[in-house]
């Protein structure tokens, strides 16, 4: 009790002293914890992706639109699992302080890569049989007091016009940081009204959603759909431009490995060796190098490549890992073969004399270095 009497007297002893403190650590409180509010709404998009998951878009901003053609070419990069679009909408609901996302998606692919959007099957098989059906997040259902069967009416201004939406499905979210505010409806019946209305804008979209195999590979295959979209238009302009096509040749292997942490960088390691001292470009050696040490990984470690040999079959039950795997090794080989391009070492004037000496460059003595010996010879 004495230590809480001498505590008040000693606060109001000076009483502008006391006051001070308090608002100084009033002041200290509050800018902890506003500063915590924008760390978290900082990593909130990260926490709420998925590491499998990437996003192309136009390179200025996604309300540029892609061609709904870039799909399929996008689907046969390697690594590739699943790819699915979506474009932003906007309009209004109400009026335009209510605020939500609205997204044309494509209802067969959209929900099979964003999982953590839980649905009912019942509410989606109704929502994908109806062309102007919508599905939207459990706090918009919450706030506006909707329910299935509801009509919700968007005033267009990306896209002009009325919209009516029959609510169909409501989705909650898996994750806390899934936002669970969110409406989807069906691009088809947007681009039904756009080839009608719009012509012009037809055959769009906003973005792509792609599903990756490995998630530690991403950066591979994102690079490789950025090169790949950046020389295909280059390629078709001039279809003998060796260097463009061996830059798109190693896009399409690129996005599967790397130099780094896997036995396959030998196909780069030795193509840098052959191409820096006899003059060749670097995807000439790839297209040289990469179908041997393919087929030799094949037999060692088959499991990595055979996904990629039963996608380029498509034929996802080739039985046999060791089958599916040489497959990619053929298919690669089968590839060069119709580009024209050069492939052995014998083709690009590596005397044979020189082998021992470029797998000397490119490895210590030891076993790597004896297995690049022999790849080299059956290249050549």
């Amino acid at each position: 009790m004495e230590l809480v009497r001498l505590l008040f007297r000693n606060l109001l002893r000076h009483k502008l002293r006391s006051l001070l403190t308090l608002l100084g650590v009033g002041v200290a409180v509050l800018a902890f914890a506003l500063l915590r509010t924008v760390v978290t709404a900082w990593y909130a998009g990260v926490e709420a992706s998925a590491a499998n998951r990437l996003i192309t878009r136009h390179a200025v901003s996604f309300v540029f639109p892609l061609p709904l053609a870039y799909r399929d070419r996008i689907a046969q990069v390697a690594g590739v699992d699943r790819v699915t679009y979506a474009i932003w909408f906007s309009g209004v609901y109400i009026d335009k302080n209510q605020f939500f996302a609205r997204l044309a998606v494509d209802a067969e692919t959209f929900f099979d890569v964003y999982r953590e959007f839980l649905i009912e099957p019942e509410q989606f098989e109704a929502f994908k049989r109806e062309r102007n059906a919508t599905i939207i997040g459990s706090d918009i259902a919450k706030r506006y007091n909707l329910k299935l069967g509801d009509i919700m009416t968007l005033d267009g201004d990306v896209y002009p016009g009325q919209w009516q939406l029959v609510v169909r499905g409501i989705y909650r979210p898996r994750e806390q940081s899934t936002d669970p505010a969110t409406m989807m409806f069906h691009y088809r019946y947007v681009e039904e009204r756009v080839r009608q209305e719009m012509p012009e804008r037809a055959g769009n979209v906003g973005w792509y959603i792609i599903r990756i195999h490995d998630p530690d590979r991403s950066a591979a295959v994102s690079e490789a759909i950025d090169r790949l979209f950046r020389l295909l238009p280059a390629s078709k302009e001039n279809a003998q431009d060796v260097t463009v096509r061996g830059e798109l040749q190693i896009a399409a292997w690129m996005s599967f490995f790397g130099e780094v942490n896997t036995a396959m960088g030998m196909s780069h390691i030795l193509g840098r060796r052959v191409g820096a001292r006899y003059d060749v470009p670097h995807g000439v050696t790839s297209c040289i190098t990469l179908p041997w040490v393919m087929e030799a990984e094949a037999a060692r470690k088959p499991a990595p490549l055979a996904a990629i040999g039963r996608r380029i079959a498509r034929e996802a039950r080739m039985e046999g890992e060791s089958k599916a795997a040489r497959a990619a090794a053929q298919a690669m080989r089968d590839l060069v073969s119709r580009l024209g391009l050069p492939a052995r070492l014998s083709q690009v004037g590596v005397p044979h004399n020189d082998l021992a000496s470029i797998a000397e460059a490119a490895y210590p003595p030891g076993e790597e270095r004896a297995r690049a010996l022999e790849l080299l010879e059956r290249m050549w």
